[in-house]
């Protein structure tokens, strides 16, 4: 079978080798959005960039002057999203100057309400079509900057989040850990129709559930020889009618299966869903609940962040921005302390925990 494969070939092969524990959100009844942020650009370079036709911007820090390797960040925005707009959403251009890392905003311009593909294995699959060009930026931003190849990391909210999964099982060769904000699990859809049905009602969508989609990815890595884990951080609102609550849940489970096999090779529940720890928070208005998934060393190799009457916005992000909710926790901060400790070595990875 070649790498670039339709994921649907191996639909008939997966196995349910384990237990499915679910966990449900309850009833929801709001979407939170905003107008365009007027959030002040932070000290560094902001730019317009291109790769093979696809624009991009590209923020680097006023410290990085390219005498040492910095990690890499691609922020995947949102339907009827902009680079610019979910810069300004998110604020992640100040958290990349807190902490030296590059960030790129790639722009969709070609699906419906400028979505990304996410249901559509002709765009999300190894060697294919957007997920491609995504790894194509990497490579490029490699040649341009001095990027640390081992910490290159992945971010999306909604329709951009959906893409993640899809991007750290193919690609789990090229990025580290990924952080999935008001999206789905990976490879739940195989068409629009089929996708806008997942969003309302979850793994319902594709007849799979999260323990099926843990093994069909850990699958897909061992087709390209990369079977490593994949570090995961999931955040979702309780009343998020856009993207169901469930589908975070289902993104967070499915994390853990994969990364249970990724791990030894055996489903051994080394990684499981059951919560390790379990933390209580609020941001500045809304409560949240954190949850761990530990590996075996003790790290906690998926987190799940949900977030209190939140709807389908960005936690934390800034007033009057695009799809955000300035009274959760800070998102941004909080998805660079996770990337901050993990490190792709190429055959497995390191945590500074």
């Amino acid at each position: 079978m070649s790498y670039d494969s339709d994921r649907s070939s191996l639909r008939g092969t997966r196995i349910d080798r384990r237990t499915m524990l679910k966990s449900i959100g309850g009833v929801v009844t709001g979407v939170a959005m905003g107008s365009v942020s007027t959030v002040s650009a932070a000290a560094g370079s902001y730019t317009d960039e291109s790769y093979n036709g696809r624009r991009y911007t590209k923020y680097v820090p006023s410290t990085n002057d390219g005498s040492e390797a910095v990690p890499l960040l691609l922020m995947m925005h949102g339907c009827t999203q902009s680079p610019d707009g979910f810069k300004d959403a998110t604020q992640m251009n100040q958290i990349s100057e807190e902490n030296g890392f590059i960030v790129v905003y790639p722009e969709q311009t070609t699906g419906l309400y400028d979505c990304w593909q996410w249901f559509n294995d002709a765009n999300t699959t190894r060697n294919r079509g957007e997920l491609t060009e995504m790894v194509g930026i990497v490579d490029q931003e490699k040649n341009r900057e001095n990027i640390d190849t081992q910490r290159v990391y992945i971010a999306g909210f909604s329709a951009g989040a959906a893409f993640v999964p899809n991007a750290i099982v193919e690609y789990a060769d090229v990025f580290a850990a990924g952080a999935v904000h008001s999206g789905t699990m990976y490879d739940v859809a195989e068409s629009q129709i089929e996708g806008n049905t997942v969003l309302f009602n979850c793994s319902a969508g594709s007849s799979t559930d999260p323990v099926v989609e843990g093994q069909h990815a850990y699958d897909r890595m061992e087709q390209f020889g990369i079977t490593q884990p994949v570090p995961t951080i999931v955040f979702h609102g309780t009343n998020d009618t856009t993207v169901y609550p469930c589908n975070g849940h289902e993104a967070a489970e499915q994390a853990t299966v994969t990364n249970d096999l990724a791990l030894d090779g055996s489903d051994d529940g080394g990684v499981d869903y059951t919560a390790d720890v379990t933390n209580s928070g609020s941001g500045s208005s809304r409560s949240y609940t954190e949850y761990e998934y530990h590996d075996p060393h003790g790290r906690a190799i998926v987190e799940k962040y949900i977030v209190d009457g939140m709807g389908h916005a960005w936690s934390g992000g800034a007033t009057d921005g695009s799809y955000t909710d300035p009274g959760g926790p800070d998102a941004s901060q909080i998805i660079w302390n996770f990337f901050s400790k993990w490190t792709n070595t190429g055959s497995s990875l390191r945590s500074s925990d």
